[in-house]
C-alpha cells in the first residue's frame, strides 16, 4: 500500500471514527459497525396473509416465461424460456431435460417483447400428444406464431419434424406482441394478440376488427386444417376466415377486441371467466373479463378514462378496475385462486405489475364494488402460474426465480417504522444527523431530481460485505438499508431508505420531515405536494420499485463506475471512494486493480470530458434503468454507459412513440427537434422522461444534448 493511500486512509478513518484501520485496512469495520441500528426489518406479510418462497431454483433456469404442469402428473412441469428452449423436470428431481429446441427459430432476445412466450397442452394430450407453442419469429420484420409440435414419449420431448402452423400474424414493431394462449372451457384455443405496437396505436387495430391485432381470438384446431371458426364467434363468416388477411371486413376468429397489450390472461377453473391484464399506454392500466363479442374500448379508452374519439360509444366495456402509472407501468395478468393453502384467498384474483412488482388480490365486496389489495411484492413478475392442484406460481423474468404462494405464519415485526427516528437510522439527540455507522458517499452523476441536492449512505449489517459481480453489480448483504436525504434551498424534506428485506426483496420507503425538522412520517402510498415553492412527489413503494428494478439489481447508482472518484469526506479529507472502501474490506473480495483500471462514469457537467461521454453518463444513471436489455420498457434501446451509440440502438431508429412529429427518430443527428430522446425530455406529463415523479425540465442536461445531436453528422460514433 503506497504512503499517499495509508494518509488518505489514516484521514478519513479518522472522520468515520475507524482508528484501528489506520494502520490494518482490515481492522475497524466491525468495531464501527458492531452497534448497528440501522437494519432493514423483516416485513414478510406485512402487505397481507400471502407469503411466497422460492421454488425450482436447482434447476439453472434462464428468463423464465411460462410455467405449466403436466396434464396428468402434477409433479412434471415445463418452462418455456423466452430465449426458445422449453424444459421439463420433476419437483422431487435435480435437473431439467430439454423437451424441445426453438432458439433458431424465435426473436433474438434484443427484440422488445419477442421470443418464445407461451405453451399449453391440447386438452387430449394424453391421446394425441399435442403441444401448442407461441412466440416470435424474426428480428427486424416480426411475425407472432402459433405452431403445434407433437411428444411420441408422453411429454419428455417433442419431435420438431412434427410441427404445424396454426397461425402466423405480421407485427409492424418489435411490442406489444401479447403472446399468451390457453384452451378454454369450451376446449377452443384462444390468443392473445396486441395491437401491433409504437404509441397512440398509430394502426388503429384496437377497433380495426378487419385485423387480427388487438383483440382476443378463439379456433377450433381440433381438425385437420390449420384451424375452424367457431359457430358463435362474433364475426363468423367471412370467407377469408383462415388467411389471416380480412381485407375490409371483421375477422371471424376474434372473439373480443379493442384491447392494446393483453399481457397474461386465464380462465377462472371454477367459472370459466375470462380475466385479462391489459397493459396500458402512458397512463392507466387495467384488469378486463371478456365477454364473446366485447369490444374494451382501445384505442377510444385508456382504462376508464378516455384516450381519443368518441368515448360515449355504448358498445365500450369498461374495466373491471384500472390503475394509474404511480402504481405501476406494465400489468400482468393473473389468476383466480381456487386452491385449498389460502382460504383467505378464495375466488381473489391475484396479479401483479412488471414495473412495481407489486402483487394485488382483487375482491368484490358485498355489494359487487371491486376491491384491490397489496398483498406481495415480487420485482419483474411476468407471468403466474397454476398447478393441477389449483395452487399459483409467479415467474420474475428479470431474476429468474419462481415463486410459490404459501400461507405466511411469520410471527415477526412485520412493519417499517412510521417515523424515522424509530428506524435506528439516525442519532437520536439530532434525527437530522445519520448514526456513525452509516457510511457516506456520492456518485459521480446524479438521478435528476428537480434541482434537489442530496446526501447519501450505506448500511450493512455487522459483518457483512458486497460483492461484486462480473457486470461490475454491487450485490448487498440481506438487511442492507440505503439512505438518501433531500434538500431544496438546504432544508431537508424527504429521506428515503430502501431495503434488503429477509426474503430478498427490496424495497423503498419515503419519510417526509415536519416543518419543524424534527422527525419524518412514512408516505407508505406516496403523494404529490408543494415542497419549498415547487411540486414534488414522494414516491410510493410502488414507485420505488418502478425505478429499482430486478435488472439493475434495485440499486441504483452503487456502482463501481459511479463511485470510482474522488470524494470529500465530512472533515474536508479528499480520497478515491473505491479505494477507501477497498481499504475498509467493504467488498467480499479486495480490488487488486488500479482504480484507473476500473470503470467510471463522466458527469455531465465535466467539460474537459466529450459531449458523448457526458451524455452517456447522463443516460445511465437517468435512464439505463429501464432502457437496457431485459429491463422493463418494450424496446431494444441499451443506454448504458458502456454501449457504443451503434450498440444504444438510437440512432436513426424508429420511435415507439413518434410524438406527433413527422419523420421523427430516437436519435436524428443533427436534428434535436426530430429526437424523440431529446424532446420526451423537454415536456412534462403524459410521455414525459423520466416518466414518474419529476415536474420539471432538466435544462442543464437537455441544453447539452442538443447540443451533441448537433454535432452529430451521422450514426458512426
Amino acid at each position: 500500500m503506497n504512503k499517499k493511500y495509508i494518509r488518505q486512509l489514516a484521514a478519513v478513518c479518522t472522520t468515520l471514527m475507524l482508528i484501528t484501520a489506520c494502520d490494518s485496512p482490515n481492522k475497524g469495520i466491525a468495531e464501527r459497525l458492531s452497534n448497528t441500528t440501522c437494519i432493514a426489518p423483516d416485513v414478510r406479510g406485512s402487505l397481507g396473509s400471502l407469503g411466497k418462497e422460492i421454488v425450482f431454483d436447482q434447476y439453472g433456469l434462464f428468463l423464465p416465461i411460462s410455467l405449466v404442469p403436466h396434464p396428468s402428473n402434477g409433479q412434471r412441469w415445463y418452462v418455456a424460456e423466452k430465449g426458445g428452449l422449453i424444459k421439463t423436470f420433476v419437483e422431487s428431481e435435480g435437473s431439467t431435460t430439454t423437451s424441445l429446441d426453438l432458439t433458431a427459430i424465435v426473436s433474438p432476445l434484443n427484440v422488445g417483447e419477442g421470443g418464445l412466450l407461451d405453451i399449453t397442452f391440447d386438452p387430449n394430450f394424453l391421446l394425441n400428444g399435442y403441444l401448442y407453442v407461441s412466440y416470435t419469429e424474426g428480428s427486424s420484420s416480426i411475425v407472432s406464431k402459433v405452431m403445434r409440435y407433437t411428444s411420441n414419449d408422453g411429454g419428455l420431448t417433442f419431435v420438431p419434424e412434427t410441427v404445424k402452423e396454426i397461425l402466423s400474424v405480421p407485427q409492424p414493431w418489435s411490442n406489444h406482441n401479447g403472446g399468451s394462449i390457453a384452451f378454454g372451457p369450451d376446449n377452443y384455443l384462444y390468443i392473445g394478440l396486441g395491437d401491433g405496437g409504437q404509441g397512440g396505436d398509430p394502426l388503429g387495430s384496437g377497433q380495426d376488427t378487419s385485423t387480427l391485432l388487438g383483440s382476443m381470438l378463439r379456433i377450433d384446431v381440433n381438425t385437420d386444417l390449420p384451424y375452424l371458426i367457431p359457430a358463435d364467434n362474433p364475426f363468423v363468416g367471412n370467407p377469408l376466415a383462415n388467411s389471416g388477411d380480412c381485407a375490409d371486413a371483421a375477422c371471424p376468429e376474434i372473439y373480443a377486441y379493442g384491447l392494446r397489450n393483453p399481457w397474461q390472461w386465464s380462465f377462472d377453473s371454477e367459472t370459466g371467466d375470462l380475466w385479462v391484464g391489459d397493459v396500458g399506454q402512458s397512463a392507466r392500466e387495467e384488469v378486463d373479463m371478456l365477454q364473446l363479442g366485447g369490444n374494451y374500448g382501445w384505442d377510444i379508452k385508456e382504462g376508464f378514462s378516455c384516450f381519443e374519439g368518441d368515448c360515449s360509444t355504448p358498445s365500450l366495456i369498461d374495466p373491471i378496475i384500472d390503475y394509474p402509472r404511480s402504481d405501476g407501468t406494465s400489468i400482468t395478468g393473473g389468476i383466480v385462486y381456487r386452491g385449498s393453502s389460502l382460504p383467505g384467498m378464495q375466488g381473489t384474483y391475484i396479479f401483479g405489475d412488471y414495473g412495481s412488482g407489486s402483487i394485488w388480490g382483487l375482491s368484490f365486496d358485498a355489494e359487487g364494488s371491486p376491491l384491490r389489495e397489496n398483498i406481495e411484492l415480487i420485482p419483474g413478475v411476468a407471468s403466474f402460474a397454476e398447478g393441477l392442484d389449483h395452487e399459483l406460481y409467479a415467474i420474475s423474468i428479470g431474476d429468474s426465480i419462481i415463486y410459490k404462494f404459501i400461507p405466511d405464519f411469520s410471527d415477526a415485526d412485520t412493519s417499517v417504522p412510521t417515523m424515522l427516528s424509530e428506524t435506528g437510522c439516525v442519532t437520536v439527540d439530532d434525527t437530522q444527523t445519520p448514526i456513525d455507522a452509516l457510511l457516506p458517499y456520492e456518485v459521480q452523476q446524479p438521478l435528476w431530481s428537480d434541482n434537489a441536492t442530496k446526501t447519501r449512505y450505506i448500511g450493512l449489517p455487522d459483518g457483512s460485505s458486497i460483492i461484486i459481480d462480473e457486470n461490475d453489480d454491487w450485490i448487498f448483504p440481506i438487511g442492507t438499508v440505503l439512505m438518501k436525504n433531500f434538500f431544496l434551498n438546504e432544508i431537508l424534506f424527504e429521506t428515503r431508505l430502501l431495503m434488503r428485506h429477509a426474503e430478498g426483496d427490496w424495497a423503498g420507503y419515503s419519510y417526509e420531515w415536519n416543518n419543524e425538522g424534527t422527525d419524518a412520517t412514512l408516505v407508505l402510498e406516496g403523494k404529490t405536494t408543494e415542497v419549498q415553492g415547487q411540486t414534488w412527489t414522494f414516491p410510493s413503494t410502488a414507485q420505488c420499485s418502478a425505478c429499482h428494478t430486478s435488472v439493475t439489481n434495485q440499486v441504483l447508482g452503487l456502482e463501481t463506475a459511479q463511485l470510482n472518484h474522488d470524494y470529500t469526506y465530512p472533515n474536508l479529507d479528499v480520497a478515491n471512494q473505491i479505494e477507501v472502501l477497498d481499504g475498509l474490506s467493504i467488498f467480499s473480495e479486495t480490488i487488486l486493480e488500479s482504480v484507473d483500471d476500473l470503470p467510471r462514469l463522466s458527469a455531465l457537467d465535466d467539460e474537459s470530458h466529450t459531449l458523448e461521454s457526458r451524455i452517456k453518463g447522463y443516460l445511465h444513471s437517468n435512464c439505463a434503468n429501464c432502457h437496457q436489455p431485459l429491463g422493463t420498457t418494450p424496446s431494444n434501446i441499451d443506454l448504458r454507459y458502456s454501449s457504443s451509440l451503434e450498440d444504444m440502438n438510437i440512432c436513426n431508429a424508429s420511435a415507439l412513440d413518434n410524438m406527433g412529429i413527422e419523420g421523427a427518430q430516437v436519435l436524428m443527428p443533427s436534428a434535436p427537434a426530430r429526437s424523440i430522446l431529446l424532446q420526451k425530455m423537454l415536456i412534462r406529463g403524459e410521455g414525459q422522461m423520466p416518466p414518474i415523479s419529476s415536474h420539471m425540465v432538466d435544462e442543464a442536461a437537455t441544453s447539452v444534448l442538443t447540443e451533441w445531436i448537433n454535432s452529430l453528422e451521422s450514426c458512426e460514433s
